[in-house]
Formats: C-alpha cells, structure tokens, sequence
C-alpha cells in the first residue's frame, strides 16, 4: 500500500523506450532509418521488427494515457487535502468509501504503469536485436538494389540515348528518363543504408574499410573487382601503376626512373561513385555480407602486400620523381 502518494514517482514510458539500451549502434540505425525509406524497408523486413515497433508505439501511447490519470487519481487520492475539502462543504457522506476507492484507482494506475514500464523494456529490447542481425539487413538492402539496378538498365535503354532532360523530351522518352533518375537516387539511399548499417552495427569492418573508399568499393560495393580495375591492388599500395622509362645519355650515363601514376575511374565520393557503378558496372552492383567483405578484404590486402610495380622494378622513394641514377664500371671508376 502506498502510504504518500505525493513522494510517488511515476514510470516515464517515453524515457524508457528512448534510453532504455547500452548499445547505441541499434538506436542510430533505427533514428537513421526514418530519413531513409531503404534502410526502413530493410529493417521492416525482419522477422519480428515490425512487430516490436508498433507494440512500442501502442505502450508508449497508453503509457501517456495512463500518466494523465494517474496525475488526476493522484491528486484525488491525497487524503489530508480530500478530507478538508469534504469538511468546508459539509460533505461527508460516504466520505470514507470515496477516499477509498481513489486511494485504490490511483494504485491501480501506477500498478499498471509499472507493468508497462517493464513491457517497454522488453520490447525495445526485443526491437533492438538488430544489432546482431546485420547481415539479415545487408541481404535485404542486396536483394533490393540488384533489383533496382535491373530497373535502371531498362530504363536507360528505353530513354533512347537521351542524356539530358532536354532530349529526353525531344526523343519522347521522359518517362523513362525520370525513372533512371528515380533509380539512380534510390541506389544512393541503399548506399547510404549500407554505410549506416555498417558504421553502426559492424565499426570493425567499417574502420578498416573507410581507411581507403578504394576498400570500400571492392570489397563491400561490387561482387568482383577485376572488371572494373584489374590494376587495383598495385593502385592502392603504390598510390600509381609504375611505368619504367629509362634513357641513356651520350656519356653511357643511365638516367631516369619516371613513375606514372595511374588514378581509379571512378570517384571517390561515395553518391557520385554509386551513380558511376550503376552507369558502367550495373551487373557488379551489390551489398556483401560481413563475411563476404572480411574474406575479400583479406585477399585484397595480401595482393596489396604482395604486389610490385610493373616490370618488377624496385619502389622508389617518391611516387612521381626522375632522379639520376649514377653507374660505374666493373672496376669501380665513375664513368
């Protein structure tokens, strides 16, 4: 029996249901994905997630229905306050029986608001679980821009060659067009979910990745990188493919070792690198699971490790740099 009711704290459902974690990776996702309808429709895609967040949303709207009558029962059920105002009236019929029944409606109340508080807690518990379900989130966000890239290619191939909105009106095409522009946005949501996904529910791979997009690319972005930069392992290690050029001089003198750095075709930032992919490599187009990153980031930075310039040429100091290279004669004498 609760003896002062005016020393009652009463259970704050909202609080509960914002706090209630020691793990912030779920809780960014989830805030994340309320901007972004991809990573939304991947997280409703898991069994149960859908479930949980709307029991949230019912017991955290009961929750603010009840706090409401708790506040009016308890304020009925402050005994010292009822019975004087009971006395200054003249009212004191049955005073005993209403005091009684306040006294029980307003634990009553709190009672159930307790009860709530625990459900809230259970089921943002529940809700959360996404943090060891990354991968089942990933395979959704797959399977949704393999599709989304199929409705691209057929989209550009019915814009007829149209590569503005200009001409796409003047070719009849500007359905087409505005659904290759539609697709091509909707990639770089489901980029973004990846990342977020990624950031929030697996930093170790994120980390290692973000160290280089190149990184990114190949291993998180495409299913094989091959196609797209055969060269990428001697890119990323090098900074450039080396290119040996060496002269000699009228003297017999060997002069000059030219590295020709080569640069990646497509950009570095991340929404004009997906619209790159989708316009040259659509079929490489995916979301790899963690698994699928760590083996092909292990492959990738034992061709890095492994790899050499072209013509098995020694590193150089600089990467871009024609510096004399004195030789001397079998006997040692400088030529």
């Amino acid at each position: 029996m609760i003896t002062n009711f005016n020393q009652t704290t009463i259970p704050n459902i909202s609080q509960i249901i914002g706090t209630h974690t020691a793990d912030p990776g779920p809780k960014a996702v989830i805030a994340a994905a309320q901007a972004n309808p991809e990573l939304a429709g991947a997280l409703e895609a898991l069994e149960g997630y859908t479930l949980a967040r709307q029991r949230i949303e019912r017991v955290q709207a009961l929750g603010q229905l009840w706090t409401t009558q708790a506040q009016t029962a308890i304020a009925g059920a402050s005994e010292h306050e009822t019975l004087v105002a009971a006395l200054d009236a003249d009212d004191t019929d049955g005073l005993a029986g209403r005091l009684a029944d306040a006294r029980h409606e307003a634990e009553g109340i709190l009672a159930a608001l307790a009860t709530a508080a625990q459900t809230a807690r259970a089921l943002v518990a529940e809700r959360d679980g996404i943090a060891g379900r990354a991968d089942a989130i990933l395979a959704n966000l797959d399977t949704r821009l393999r599709e989304v890239a199929q409705r691209h290619a057929a989209a550009v191939a019915k814009s007829k060659g149209a590569t503005t909105a200009e001409a796409a009106i003047t070719a009849g095409a500007t359905k087409a067009w505005t659904e290759a522009g539609d697709t091509r946005e909707t990639v770089r949501r489901i980029r973004e979910a990846q990342s977020t996904v990624l950031r929030h529910l697996a930093r170790d791979v994120f980390d290692r990745l973000a160290t280089d997009n190149r990184y990114m690319l190949a291993c998180a972005e495409v299913d094989d990188w091959q196609p797209i930069a055969p060269d990428l392992p001697q890119i990323i290690r090098h900074g450039g493919i080396w290119n040996t050029d060496k002269t000699h001089a009228k003297y017999g003198r060997q002069t000059g070792q030219l590295v020709q750095p080569m640069s990646v075709p497509w950009p570095d930032e991340r929404a004009a690198r997906a619209d790159w992919l989708l316009a040259n490599h659509p079929e490489r187009l995916c979301v790899r699971s963690l698994a699928d990153i760590e083996e092909s980031y292990r492959a990738l930075r034992g061709q890095v490790s492994r790899c050499t310039p072209t013509g098995g040429q020694a590193e150089p100091g600089r990467l871009i740099s024609y510096d004399e290279i004195t030789t001397r004669t079998y006997t040692g004498a400088r030529r």
